[in-house]
């Protein structure tokens, strides 16, 4: 509901970003895909160890991934056969980019020399993620065209929101079974 809520209000502020900012068209669906898709798609991955989060993050990368795909096609028009790999690879390291992004930026209003080191360490992880993305971005066939009009785009959320719809039932119904 927060989700929806928060949504709302920034449309309801600015109504052109429904249609035109494909930055929060793309957040929005990722973070409905991290809300309701990917508790399923960590169930289907036991076989991934729980250590250092890695399920948590296989599970995130490719419930979000599945969610923006047909978008990413209807506007874009390109696939990346690397975003998993290259996913998996940067995005245990980008909460601590951010947070040593943070401090520097805070400390930055206080002192420059204090600021310093934790631009540096934040400048470091930052490196290392670009370089992964540049790395796999040369491969030969790291992304390839694909276009599809805005009609499939719709029908493929159409099915994703039964398949959620049926999923969230069921879940509902081991629930209230295991009450007895």
């Amino acid at each position: 509901i927060a989700l929806f809520v928060a949504g709302f209000l920034m449309i309801l502020n600015n109504p052109k970003i429904l249609r035109f900012d494909s930055s929060f068209q793309l957040s929005f669906l990722s973070t409905l895909a991290l809300i309701f898709f990917s508790p399923h798609v960590e169930k289907r991955l036991s076989f991934v160890p729980k250590k250092f989060k890695l399920r948590e993050i296989l599970g995130a990368t490719i419930s979000t991934q599945i969610f923006v795909l047909p978008f990413l096609l209807y506007k874009m028009g390109m696939f990346s056969v690397v975003s998993l790999p290259v996913n998996l690879l940067v995005l245990f390291f980008v909460p601590i980019t951010m947070f040593f992004g943070f401090l520097a930026g805070g400390l930055g209003f206080v002192s420059g020399f204090l600021a310093t080191p934790f631009g540096w360490i934040a400048y470091a992880f930052s490196t290392y993620e670009l370089w992964i993305v540049n790395l796999f971005s040369k491969l030969p066939f790291a992304a390839f065209d694909i276009s599809i009009p805005l009609w499939l785009t719709l029908f493929i959320y159409i099915g994703y929101a039964i398949l959620l719809f049926k999923l969230s039932r069921n879940k509902k119904y081991v629930l209230d079974k295991e009450k007895f």
